[in-house]
């Protein structure tokens, strides 16, 4: 359709035809719109899952998965430690 729309327009302009471009500029406005819905209602059809309680991953970090490299220590202050 923004295909057609935008044949539409280039024929207008080179019509001169100031109604007939106002008119074709219209419709691939239309266009455009309806494919920009399209887009948005697609994306958010994609992130549904992740909103209903999928895992959440914030690019930080690898989810659930346990990282093999973690070493779990204590700080000791020497000072304090002969006293």
């Amino acid at each position: 359709a923004i295909d057609r729309a935008l044949g539409d327009l280039r024929e207008a302009i080179k019509s001169d035809d100031v109604d007939r471009m106002s008119k074709a500029k219209d419709e691939l406005l239309k266009s455009a719109q309806k494919l920009g819905e399209a887009m948005y209602k697609d994306a958010g059809a994609k992130a549904e899952p992740q909103a209903a309680g999928g895992p959440a991953h914030n690019g930080h970090g690898n989810g659930d998965k346990k990282d093999e490299n973690v070493v779990d220590a204590e700080v000791v202050d020497e000072n304090k430690k002969d006293k």
